[in-house]
C-alpha cells in the first residue's frame, strides 16, 4: 500500500467537488515527471519482493486464535529497531487493515548468485524481527500465549461474528477476555489509524453509491445447509435468491495478504516489456502458489483471495457498471480498480488489447501533445477514467515538484501487472511490479517462488521470449485461476510458441503443468515449459557455484512439483487439514478449535518447529 500520509481526510463529497482539479493537476505532475525520467537508464538490474504478515495472538489455554489491530505502533517499533542493526534486513509499512503489515528487502537485490542465494535468508531475518517485536510488546506475556507475526494469505474467522480479535492492552482483558466482534470489522477503527487509508476504504462505498460485495460461493459438502450457515458478514438483502454470503466491506477485501515482486528494466521500453510479457502469467502464478480455502469462516470453492478485492472493492457506480444510463461525461468501465488489466502498453502489442477499455480522453490528448507515444499515452489515460479516492486537506495545493495527487491514481488501480514510475531524485529505474502471488507458510516457499519469478523476468529479455496474448484469453484465464483446485482441473490459455520472431501467434489450453514442465499441447506442438526455459537461462551465466545452482535447482524443483501436483498447494494442504479435523461436520464450516489448531501448525511449520509435511521431498 506504500507510506501513509498524515493529514484531514476530506469528505467524499470534498473530494468530488475537488475531483476534476486533482486529476488534471495529476496529469500536470506525470508531464513534468515524465520528462525528467523518459531517458533515464540503469545498468544494475534490480528488484525486490513485497512480503506481507498477519499478526495475531494464539491463546494455548483457550485454543483460539485472533488478530492484533495494531500495525502502527508495530511498524515504529520495527522501525526503531531496524536503526540499530546492521546490515538492515528490512523495511517496514502499515497494510490498510490494522492487522497486516508489509516487508521489504532494505535495499534492492541485484542479478549476482549471492543476492539470489541471500533471500530465503533475508526472509527468515525479517519474520524473526516481527516476531520478536511482538513477543516484546505483547501485553499478556506468560499468560499462555503467544504473540505471533505469519505469512497466511487469509485469516480464516476473519469478519466472523463473536470473537476473532485481540485486546489490545491488558485493560481490555476485564471483558471477558476478548472483544466481540458483531460487525466491527465495518467500523474504521480497525484500519490502521492513518487518514488516507481510512478514507479510501469509506469512499469505495461512497462512490459505488451503497455497498458493493463479494459473494462468496461455499463449498458444498455433504453436510453444508446454506440456508443455516451461521455468522456470514452480511446478506445481500437485494438479492435474496443468493445462498452464498456476501461480504461487502472494503476492509475485509483489502484483509488479505500477497507476494509482490518488483523488476527494473534497464530502460523504459523494457519495463514496458516485462509488464506485457508478465500479464498472462499472472492467472498461472496465482493457481500455483494458491493459498485461500477458507473465507469467513467457511471453506469455500476458491483457492485463491484475488476475487475477494476484486469484487469488495469495486467502487464503480452503477452506469459505469452497465446497470443504469451513463451520465455526462462518464464511460462505461468494464473492470474493477482491482480487475485484470486495463491493457498492454506497449505499442507492438496494442492489436492484442480487444477488451475496450475507456480512456480520458482530454487527458490522452494533453499527454500526446507532450509528446508521449500514443501506447503510453492511452494506457496512462486508461488510469485517469477513475476518480481519485482521497484527498487530505493540507495537500490539496501542491508545488510543481510533489506527484501526491499522481499516487492518488497510480497507487489505487491494483492491476495484474502495475507498471511504477520512477522518482525525479535517485537512480531508481522504470519498473514492473508483479502482483498475484499467494503468500506461502515457509522462507523456503517464499524464497521458490520469488527467485523463480525473478529468474523468469531474467529469462525473458535474454532468451527474448514472448508470452503475450489477447487481453481477453489473460481475463478468461483469471475466471478460471482462483478455483478449488484450478491447478489440476482446470486449462489455461497460452501461447504455444514463446518466442519472439515467430510469426504465426498459436495459443492452445493448457494445463499447468505442462505450462510450468513442459509437454505436448492439444495443438500437437511440444511447450519447452517454464522450468525448462529458466534453466536454459541459468546454463548462460558464469555465476561459479558456491551453492547456487544446487540452491535454485531446490527453488525450481517445487515449483515443478506443485505444477505436476506432487507436491500439494498450500490450500490443498490447509483444506485437508480442517477436512480432517476432529471436529469437522462435513458441513463447511471452521470452528473456534479448528482454527486455532490450523493457525498453530502453521505456525510451528513457518517456525520450523515441526516438519512441513506438505514440503516432506524437501
Amino acid at each position: 500500500m506504500g507510506r501513509s500520509e498524515k493529514g484531514t481526510a476530506a469528505s467524499w463529497e470534498e473530494v468530488q467537488r475537488h475531483s476534476a482539479y486533482i486529476r488534471g493537476k495529476a496529469v500536470e505532475q506525470f508531464i513534468r515527471l515524465y520528462q525528467i525520467v523518459e531517458d533515464r537508464a540503469c545498468d544494475v538490474f534490480k528488484w525486490g519482493d513485497e512480503t506481507e504478515y498477519m499478526m495475531m495472538r494464539l491463546d494455548h489455554k483457550e485454543k483460539t486464535a485472533r488478530i492484533i489491530l495494531d500495525n502502527d505502533e508495530v511498524v515504529k517499533d520495527l522501525e526503531r529497531e531496524d536503526g540499530h542493526s546492521e546490515p538492515r534486513p528490512s523495511t517496514w509499512v502499515v497494510e490498510t487493515p490494522a492487522h497486516m503489515v508489509e516487508s521489504l528487502p532494505w535495499k534492492p537485490f541485484t542479478d549476482t548468485a549471492a543476492d539470489f542465494a541471500s533471500v530465503e535468508k533475508n526472509l527468515f531475518l525479517r519474520r524473526r524481527q516481527l516476531n520478536a517485536i511482538l513477543q516484546k510488546r505483547s501485553p499478556t506475556t506468560g499468560r499462555d500465549e503467544e504473540d505471533i507475526g505469519l505469512c497466511i494469505t487469509a485469516f480464516p474467522r476473519y469478519g466472523f461474528p463473536g470473537s476473532y480479535i485481540a485486546p489490545r492492552s491488558l485493560s481490555e482483558l476485564s471483558r471477558d477476555g476478548s472483544i466481540m466482534a458483531g460487525n466491527e470489522i465495518h467500523h474504521i477503527d480497525y484500519a490502521t489509524p492513518y487518514p488516507r487509508n481510512r478514507s479510501m476504504c469509506q469512499n469505495i462505498t461512497e462512490r459505488r453509491g451503497g455497498i458493493g460485495g463479494c459473494q462468496i460461493p461455499i463449498f458444498k459438502d455433504i453436510a453444508t445447509d446454506i440456508g443455516k450457515l451461521d455468522g456470514p458478514l452480511s446478506w445481500n438483502k437485494k438479492l435474496k435468491e443468493c445462498t452464498d454470503p456476501t461480504l461487502d466491506s472494503p476492509l475485509f477485501a483489502l484483509g488479505v495478504s500477497a507476494t509482490q515482486v518488483t523488476v527494473q528494466g534497464k530502460d523504459l521500453g523494457e519495463a514496458r516489456v516485462l509488464h506485457d510479457q508478465l500479464l498472462p502469467i499472472s492467472p498461472i502464478m496465482m493457481a500455483l502458489s494458491a493459498a485461500t480455502p477458507i473465507l469467513h469462516g467457511y471453506l469455500t470453492e476458491w483457492d485463491c483471495r484475488w476475487n475477494v478485492p476484486r469484487f469488495a472493492c469495486d467502487c464503480r457506480t452503477a452506469p459505469e457498471r452497465g446497470l443504469e444510463p451513463l451520465q455526462d461525461k462518464s464511460y462505461r468501465i468494464p473492470k474493477s480498480r482491482f480487475g485484470t488489466s486495463i491493457g498492454y502498453v506497449s505499442s507492438k502489442n496494442a492489436s492484442l488489447n480487444d477488451v475496450h477499455f475507456p480512456y480520458h480522453e482530454e487527458t490522452y490528448k494533453q499527454l500526446s501533445k507532450e509528446g508521449i507515444d500514443c501506447s503510453l499515452a492511452r494506457y496512462m489515460a486508461r488510469l485517469f477514467v477513475q476518480d481519485p479516492l482521497y484527498m487530505l486537506e493540507e495537500h490539496l495545493s501542491q508545488d510543481a515538484s510533489d506527484i501526491g495527487h499522481l499516487q492518488n491514481f497510480l497507487m489505487t488501480n491494483w492491476q495484474l501487472v502495475r507498471l511504477k514510475v520512477p522518482p525525479e531524485e535517485g537512480d531508481v529505474g522504470w519498473r514492473a511490479e508483479f502482483r498475484t502471488m499467494e503468500v506461502q507458510l515457509t522462507d523456503f516457499e517464499q524464497a521458490a517462488y520469488i527467485n523463480f519469478m525473478i529468474l523468469l523476468t531474467k529469462a525473458i529479455t535474454a532468451l527474448q521470449l514472448d508470452f503475450v496474448i489477447p487481453i481477453s484469453q489473460t481475463d478468461a484465464n483469471m475466471d478460471k485461476a482462483p478455483l478449488r483446485d484450478a491447478l489440476q482441473k482446470q486449462e489455461f490459455l497460452f501461447r504455444v510458441e514463446p518466442f519472439l520472431g515467430v510469426e504465426e501467434r498459436i495459443v492452445c489450453e493448457m494445463s499447468i503443468d505442462v505450462i510450468i514442465n513442459g509437454g505436448l499441447t492439444t495443438a500437437g506442438i511440444e511447450f519447452p515449459g517454464l522450468v525448462p526455459l529458466v534453466r536454459r537461462y541459468l546454463t548462460t551465466l558464469e555465476l561459479g557455484e558456491n551453492g547456487f545452482r544446487p540452491q535454485m535447482e531446490g527453488y525450481l524443483t517445487l515449483i515443478c512439483d506443485r505444477a505436476a501436483g506432487r507436491v500439494p498447494t498450500t490450500a490443498q494442504w490447509i483444506r485437508d487439514f480442517v477436512q480432517n479435523h476432529q471436529e469437522y461436520q462435513n458441513d463447511s464450516a471452521v470452528t473456534e478449535r479448528t482454527n486455532y489448531d490450523l493457525m498453530k501448525i502453521c505456525n510451528d511449520i513457518s517456525q520450523g518447529r515441526v516438519e512441513a509435511l506438505h514440503l516432506s521431498p524437501y
